[in-house]
C-alpha cells in the first residue's frame, strides 16, 4: 500500500529539471523502560541521521583544521563512526541478527545476543553488564546508552506471513490486495536457482532489518543529493499543556538530539578566521601601544603572532582539555575562537575613535576659530557702524550748538552794533539837542 502511494504521488520525470523541495519527518532518539526491535529500528535511522549532520557541520571544519596543522577538537564527542560500526558493520548487529535469522529451523534470540557480544566485545560503544540477562544487551548512542530486551527480535526480523493467511489474502476480490499478496506468494515459493542452497544475500534480502537497511541507504543517497537544513522539535512538557515548560524534560530532548554536544563542540571550535596578510592590515598599527612588540622579523606568520601575543595577552578560552589560547595559527590562515576576534576588533574600534574624537576636535576648534572671526569682523563692522552714527549724530548736535552760539553772539554784536550807530549819528545828535533846548 505505502509502495503503491509513494509511486503515484513521486514527482513525475518532467519536473525533474524543476527540481524538488523534501520534508523528511522522523521519530526522534527513543529510549524507554523497555526497549525492543522497533526501537533498534528508530535509533539506528537516528544514528545514520547523526552521521550525516556530524559530516555536514563538523567534518568538513575537522578535515579543514588537520590540512592547516592545528589542533581539532575532541571530534569522539559528536563522531558516531563506532556505533555505526558496532550496528552495520562486517560482524555488526545486523550482521549477527541476519545470520541467526537464516539458520536452518532458526536461531534463538539469547544464541544472536551471545555473539553479538563476544564478536564486539572489544568495541567501546558495547555496554558489557554482568547484571543483563542473557536476551539482554546496551549499547551507547550517540544521545544516550540504551539496554535493548532482544526477546523476539529474531520473530519480528523474519515478519513471517502465515499460510493460510497468505492463501487468503490473494484470493481476495480486492484487485489491490489480490495482486500484491500473489507476488508476495510468487516472490516466497519461487525455486532456488540451480538447485543448489540460496546465497546469503538472496537469503537475508526479505528479512525486515534489510530492507529497513536498504530503504535507509536510499534514502541517505538521496539527502546527500540535497542542500540539507535541520529542524529540532522540542516538546515542551510531556502532557501537551499550554504555557507550561517542563526545563528537565526539554534538557533531556536536546541531550538527546545531540545538540548541546554540538555547542560544546561550537565552542571549542574556531568560528572565526583571517588571513595572515589581512590580519597584518588590519591590526599592524596597534604595535605602538605595546612597547615590546617588534614586527620585523620578516616571516609573516611570527609576526602575525608576535602581535595576537601582545593584543590578547591575559585572554584565555575554555575547552575540555581546559585553559588554552584564544587563536590558532595555520598554515594560510588565523583562526579565533570565540570573541577573540571580537575583542581585537574593539581596540581597533577604540583607536578609530579616538583618533575620530581628536579629528574631529582639531576640525571644530578650527570651525569655531573661523565663526569667531567672521564674528568678531561682524561686530567690528557693527560697532564701527554703530560709532559712525552716535559720531554724526554728536557731530551734527555740535554743529547745530555751534550755529546758534554764533547766532547769539552775532545777535549781540549787530544789537551792539546798532546802539552804538544810534548814538552817533548826526540826526539823532541833532534831536537830542533839540529836545534840550526845548
Amino acid at each position: 500500500m505505502v509502495r503503491k502511494c509513494n509511486i503515484a504521488t513521486a514527482a513525475s520525470e518532467e519536473t525533474n529539471d524543476y527540481g524538488t523541495i523534501s520534508l523528511l519527518d522522523i521519530f526522534g532518539f527513543e529510549s524507554f523502560k523497555v526497549n525492543r526491535f522497533e526501537q533498534l529500528c528508530i535509533n539506528y535511522a537516528n544514528e545514520r541521521l547523526q552521521q550525516k549532520y556530524v559530516v555536514d557541520n563538523f567534518q568538513a571544519i575537522k578535515h579543514e583544521y588537520e590540512g592547516e596543522g592545528i589542533n581539532v577538537f575532541d571530534f569522539s564527542l559528536v563522531d558516531n563512526t563506532e556505533v555505526m560500526e558496532l550496528l552495520e558493520g562486517k560482524l555488526g548487529l545486523i550482521t549477527q541478527l541476519n545470520e541467526e535469522c537464516v539458520k536452518k529451523g532458526a536461531g534463538g534470540d539469547e544464541n544472536f545476543v551471545y555473539k553479538f557480544k563476544v564478536v564486539n566485545s572489544d568495541s567501546n560503544r558495547m555496554i558489557q553488564d554482568h547484571l543483563h540477562r542473557p536476551y539482554e544487551f546496551g549499547i551507547r548512542h550517540y544521545a544516550a546508552p540504551i539496554k535493548y530486551d532482544a526477546r523476539m527480535f529474531i520473530e519480528r526480523n523474519l515478519d513471517k506471513i502465515p499460510t493460510d493467511l497468505l492463501k487468503c489474502a490473494c484470493q481476495s476480490t480486492n484487485p489491490l490486495i489480490q495482486g500484491e499478496f500473489q507476488t508476495l506468494s510468487s516472490a516466497l515459493e519461487a525455486p532456488k536457482v540451480g538447485g543448489g542452497p540460496k546465497k546469503r544475500s538472496e537469503a537475508t534480502k526479505h528479512l525486515v532489518v534489510t530492507k529497513f537497511r536498504q530503504q535507509l541507504t536510499s534514502l541517505m543517497s538521496l539527502i546527500e543529493l540535497s542542500r540539507t537544513r535541520y529542524i529540532r522539535c522540542v516538546k515542551p512538557n510531556k502532557s501537551a499543556s499550554p504555557r507550561i515548560l517542563d526545563h528537565s524534560h526539554t534538557v533531556s530532548q536536546l541531550e538527546s538530539a545531540g545538540l548541546v554536544t554540538a555547542i560544546v563542540i561550537s565552542r571549542e571550535s574556531f568560528p572565526n578566521r583571517l588571513s595572515y596578510e589581512l590580519v597584518m592590515e588590519r591590526f599592524r598599527f596597534l604595535e605602538f601601544k605595546f612597547p615590546g612588540c617588534r614586527i620585523n622579523s620578516g616571516d609573516i606568520k611570527v609576526d602575525t603572532e608576535n602581535l595576537l601575543d601582545h593584543l590578547l595577552a591575559g585572554v584565555t578560552s575554555h575547552s575540555h582539555k581546559g585553559k588554552v589560547k584564544p587563536f590558532a595559527c595555520g598554515k594560510t590562515r588565523v583562526y579565533f575562537r570565540a570573541g577573540a576576534l571580537e575583542q581585537i576588533e574593539s581596540l581597533r574600534q577604540e583607536y578609530y575613535a579616538k583618533g575620530a574624537i581628536t579629528i574631529q576636535a582639531w576640525i571644530r576648534s578650527l570651525l569655531s576659530r573661523q565663526q569667531f572671526l567672521i564674528s568678531k569682523r561682524g561686530t567690528i563692522l557693527l560697532q564701527s557702524q554703530a560709532r559712525c552714527w552716535l559720531a554724526r549724530i554728536s557731530f551734527q548736535r555740535m554743529v547745530q550748538s555751534a550755529v546758534i552760539m554764533q547766532c547769539f553772539t552775532r545777535k549781540y554784536l549787530a544789537a551792539k552794533e546798532l546802539s552804538r550807530r544810534r548814538r552817533n549819528h548826526a540826526s539823532t545828535i541833532i534831536q537830542a539837542r533839540y529836545v534840550s533846548f526845548v
